[in-house]
């Protein structure tokens, strides 16, 4: 019976520091670049070029975001790409359209459809209102004989954060007409200030291959005769995501060369074992005919070795080797007059799971830039949190030490019992 009893008393102690060391615990940062103040409050892109990037996993699942009261800003993750389908506004020439209002009656907007195209929504630039109109739509061919195309509705609003432009859309399904009216009601309200008319479209918007890898900790150019081979060498400080390669050749002025691109990634050692190292490789020609611009799908690399293939030529004189890559944003909703930093935690911690990544399409894609200060390597690893009381080395600290009256309580109580059976 006190064997069972005493079985219980430690597992209420166990239980009672391990509660005590869950609340306590946290996600540890071992750096941090301070956000630089932004001037309007809304979402804002940070673009993570590779001096950012340098101390994140591939994923980017271990960097954080917090504000100046340690509070978790939530955020998600834009890459470019190749290029991407976009919603763009494009305004019709000024010739192809004309505003008529008729005072305390109706605004007429008729647009001339020269091109013959097949549209499904039109939308009027606006100056700032609050007042939504009803409006009617038809279509003709020859400017004479009109045909309905939608019965009396209101206007759609779109309201574009990264200009700071307004729109009303005037939505139908797909038809071709050489001309389209829109009559709007101004019967009870004075007319809209209409600065543009025009379209919204798709279009195919390319991926800028821009951001500069500028993590580099050293490049070597060797020879090989034997070989009839010449090895551009370049390491990174860390593995780096890279999409482009750029060069330039001093001489001489006609060349055409086959050579490698060798991309080595490496993997992160096991204790007591020595660094691996994954290895991919592409095929180039180096032609002075084309372009030095070579793009290829994305890799993570430690080092990159350039190998050309020189056979019964003089090697190439390389003037400079470039490194690119698309441009990466971490899109976060700031404040002015709030202090934001950029932690970066252990290289296991995951991506975290906002709600905000369910509404990544109700983001405008032209947002305002803000920028990031220097790296700060902390001396010891962080852990941030919001300031509950229960987080703090101090309540810790009660715990153990409520815990180790307990056990002092408990192991009197049990001296005691054993004398009292002695006893008896």
């Amino acid at each position: 019976m006190m064997k069972n009893r005493m079985l219980k008393n430690s597992s209420v102690l166990l239980l009672m520091l391990a509660a005590s060391i869950s609340l306590y615990g946290g996600d540890k940062f071992i750096a941090q670049a301070k956000v630089q103040p932004v001037t309007s409050t809304g979402f804002h892109r940070i673009q993570l070029s590779s001096e950012y990037t340098g101390l994140a996993n591939q994923s980017l699942g271990n960097i954080r975001l917090f504000d100046q009261k340690n509070k978790e800003v939530p955020f998600i993750i834009r890459k470019e790409t190749d290029f991407e389908w976009n919603k763009l506004f494009i305004p019709f020439a000024k010739e192809a359209y004309s505003i008529t209002v008729d005072k305390g009656k109706q605004t007429t907007v008729l647009i001339h459809n020269s091109t013959n195209e097949i549209f499904n929504q039109l939308m009027l630039q606006i100056k700032e209102t609050e007042l939504n109109k009803h409006y009617v739509l038809s279509g003709s061919d020859d400017n004479a004989h009109w045909y309905g195309i939608t019965e009396s509705k209101l206007f759609g609003d779109v309201f574009n954060s990264g200009s700071k432009k307004y729109f009303k859309t005037v939505d139908f399904r797909a038809v071709a007409y050489k001309y389209y009216r829109i009559v709007i009601s101004d019967t009870i309200s004075e007319p809209y200030n209409i600065v543009q008319v025009g379209s919204l479209q798709m279009r195919k918007i390319p991926g800028a291959v821009n951001q500069q890898v500028r993590t580099i900790a050293g490049q070597s150019t060797m020879q090989y005769p034997e070989k009839k081979q010449t090895v551009l060498t370049t390491n990174f400080l860390s593995n780096v995501a890279i999409h482009r390669i750029c060069l330039k050749v001093a001489s001489p002025a006609m060349f055409r060369r086959q050579a490698i691109i060798r991309v080595k990634t490496n993997v992160e050692e096991a204790k007591g074992k020595k660094q691996e190292q994954e290895i991919i490789e592409y095929s180039i020609v180096i032609n002075s005919d084309d372009s030095l611009d070579f793009e290829f799908p994305e890799v993570f690399a430690g080092s990159i070795e350039l190998v050309i293939n020189n056979e019964d030529n003089a090697p190439l004189e390389i003037k400079q080797i470039e490194f690119f890559q698309y441009a990466t944003y971490l899109v976060a909703s700031l404040e002015p007059n709030k202090q934001y930093a950029l932690m970066y935690g252990l290289g296991d911690m995951r991506m975290p799971e906002y709600d905000l990544r369910y509404f990544t399409d109700k983001i405008d894609k032209v947002l305002p830039l803000a920028y990031l200060g220097p790296v700060e390597i902390q001396k010891h690893p962080q852990e941030l949190s919001e300031n509950h009381f229960w987080q703090s080395g101090w309540f810790m600290w009660v715990c153990i030490g409520v815990v180790g009256l307990v056990v002092v309580f408990i192991t009197i109580s049990l001296l005691k019992d054993m004398k009292r059976t002695g006893t008896d």
